[in-house]
């Protein structure tokens, strides 16, 4: 007798299989992989807690903070009494900069388990950045209570005395941190930034080689001695520590920031300038980056491009007076004395009613603070999302065909085409990709002995037409293939997937010759231009009404708008493609990158998440620099 296993029973096994791998994975730090495995088991099962839970936790250590919130709401609402969930969703808004939000959470959490010490300490923690000092001390002390041997809660301690300027009060804190772990790099640099601000400078030295003697990548040491070295005025030796921590944190936009402040004070502005430039490439709208970048412009008389970055930064923060202060005496050097003098009003109007009114710490912080978790795991060069990408869509999709090596992995699943494979009587077999391989010259040599004998044997098959165009479009033979395209429709005047193709094509004409341009010097957009782009939009219109399910002609089409700039045009063809088809990673990316471009983080952050955790790894390094 056969005994078989029942479907239910199967999915179970197949469920404890991908949660299992996707733990280790987790604690293993290969998070893409692990959110592969909870894609997979929410795929079969969509109400596991689990796995959002832990897809959350793997999103957070990529910086998709967003991602990782929505992951933990579904995870609560699934099961409300989760305390690590909670935990997590504030550990996530705290990295957000919404510290009273996170509050609420770790209330949550300790409401749920009361004896967690980890969790009064990261509730310290929020506490101490919002300023709340007393508060953040009595946390630390009941995680002491319940557990005397964690470091963090003395140092979460001592950082609120810190905050209070009740330095004496700190080192004792710092010191039991020490007794718990006597090497800690951390505590004897916090302990110098301590005495620093005691003015103790030489035991700061002291304390800071400490640090360095235990952990010589210890950046975080580096970085404050830098700091103080500069405030004594020994500008050779704060450079030397300056370069140290962007040597081990090419990352480090705060060190960016501060070195180019030390090249200022140096009189060396072009170094100045490129510091704050790299530091904006890292943190693109941090306006006292931006403002301190045009002061130096305006140093060297470049009032033009200081005026750029005012701009810049009074966009991005409205209520900013001195810029608008600075920005009055660079209008009046330019002699635009009228708007000088409007600016120079609305800065003493701002200052007014800041003073009665401040500006909320949360929205500040977003707005001031730059990238510097020194040290910390999130840091790691090897991470995705510290891996430098260049920004640029992800390009279109266009019929090939399966050759030699190629394997599936390579290519994209649309029910169109796969009707059409299972119609079409040929030999070969047509796939969708994005960046089909070269051929060599012999292969090239074979296959068109072969496509154009077919073409002599049977001159009026629509079919031979498209495979030769495809063929032809590989090799970068534009106009043979728009040629070859053209007979197949003639042939076969609904013949959706020749118009797609052909559309392309011409998109690939239509960048060659804008590149031939650009090599010659750009000249007026010539009516042929013109006329090819029309021709391009009129095959995928043709495409779409023949097929309006085809999402892949929506998703080129999108990218073909946004090419010419018609951005409401390419948001609603983006948005059709996913409405067609929401697994592809592809549309969401290009979709996030252009809300992006129009200023609309919020949707367009959620975009690159999405497509980074359907597997297009290099959204994480977009979220890390414009989403956080």
């Amino acid at each position: 007798m056969i005994f078989g296993l029942s479907s239910g029973l199967l999915a179970q096994l197949k469920v404890d299989y991908y949660l299992k791998n996707g733990k280790s994975a987790v604690m293993n730090k290969n998070y893409p992989q692990a959110i592969d495995y909870f894609n997979t088991i929410i795929n079969i099962h969509d109400d596991l807690y689990e796995a959002y839970f832990f897809r959350a936790i793997a999103k957070f250590y990529l910086e998709d903070f967003i991602g990782a919130q929505e992951d933990l709401n579904k995870a609560i609402e699934i099961k409300p009494y989760y305390p690590d969930a909670y935990h997590y969703r504030a550990l996530t808004k705290d990295q957000m900069k919404q510290f009273h939000a996170a509050l609420q959470d770790f209330d949550k959490a300790i409401e749920q388990e009361p004896n967690n010490a980890h969790t009064y300490i990261n509730r310290g923690i929020a506490k101490l950045l919002l300023k709340y000092y007393y508060s953040a001390i009595e946390d630390c002390e009941k995680a002491i209570r319940l557990d005397p041997k964690i470091e963090g809660a003395y140092l979460c301690k001592a950082g609120s005395y810190f905050g209070l300027e009740k330095y004496d009060e700190a080192l004792i804190s710092y010191q039991q941190a020490l007794k718990v772990n006597p090497y800690s790099a951390e505590t004897h640099t916090r302990i110098g930034m301590t005495l620093a601000a005691m003015d103790r400078k030489e035991d700061a030295f002291s304390s800071y080689a400490k640090a360095l003697s235990i952990d010589s990548t210890f950046s975080f040491a580096y970085y404050n001695r830098g700091n103080l070295w500069l405030e004594n005025e020994e500008y050779d030796m704060a450079l030397e520590d300056f370069n140290k921590v962007l040597e081990l944190d090419p990352q480090n936009a705060l060190t960016y920031f501060n070195r180019a402040l030390l090249f200022s004070k140096m009189k060396r502005y072009k170094d100045a300038i490129d510091n704050y430039n790299e530091a904006l490439k890292l943190n693109p709208n941090n306006i006292l980056t931006l403002f301190n970048l045009a002061g130096v412009k305006a140093n060297m008389g470049n009032y033009k491009g200081a005026l750029v970055d005012y701009n810049k930064a009074i966009d991005l923060f409205p209520e900013f007076a001195d810029a608008y202060y600075n920005r009055s005496l660079i209008k009046r050097s330019l002699n635009d004395f009228l708007g000088a003098a409007k600016d120079f009003e609305m800065a003493q109007a701002i200052s007014e009613n800041n003073y009665n009114d401040p500006v909320d710490d949360e929205k500040m912080a977003k707005l001031v603070e730059l990238d510097a978790q020194f040290n910390s795991d999130f840091y790691n060069k090897d991470y995705l999302q510290n891996q430098m990408v260049n920004i640029d869509i992800e390009p279109n999709f266009t019929i090939s065909f399966r050759y030699g090596a190629e394997t599936s992995s390579s290519s994209f699943f649309s029910k169109t085409l796969n009707d059409f494979n299972n119609t079409y009587e040929g030999d070969t077999e047509y796939i969708l990709q994005k960046n089909p391989s070269k051929l060599s010259p012999d292969e090239i040599y074979i296959l068109l002995s072969v496509l154009n004998k077919n073409l002599e044997d049977d001159p009026k098959n629509a079919f031979y037409y498209f495979n030769r165009a495809v063929f032809r479009g590989r090799i970068e033979d534009y106009n043979g293939a728009i040629e070859d395209y053209n007979k197949a429709i003639g042939l076969k005047q609904d013949f959706v997937l020749a118009y797609f193709n052909r559309a392309n094509i011409r998109v690939d004409l239509v960048e060659l010759l804008e590149s031939f341009e650009d090599d010659l010097g750009r000249m007026d957009e010539s009516i042929s231009q013109k006329e090819n782009y029309k021709l391009v939009m009129q095959d995928y219109d043709k495409c779409l009404s023949l097929d309006p399910e085809f999402s892949f002609a929506y998703y080129n089409r999108g990218n073909f708008k946004l090419r010419v700039k018609e951005f409401e045009g390419a948001l609603a063809d983006y948005d059709k493609a996913i409405e067609q088809d929401d697994r592809l990673a592809e549309s969401y990316f290009n979709r996030g990158l252009l809300y992006l471009f129009l200023e609309d983080r919020k949707p367009g952050c959620k975009d690159i998440g999405k497509a980074g955790e359907m597997g297009l790894s290099k959204s994480y390094n977009i979220i890390k620099r414009f989403c956080n």
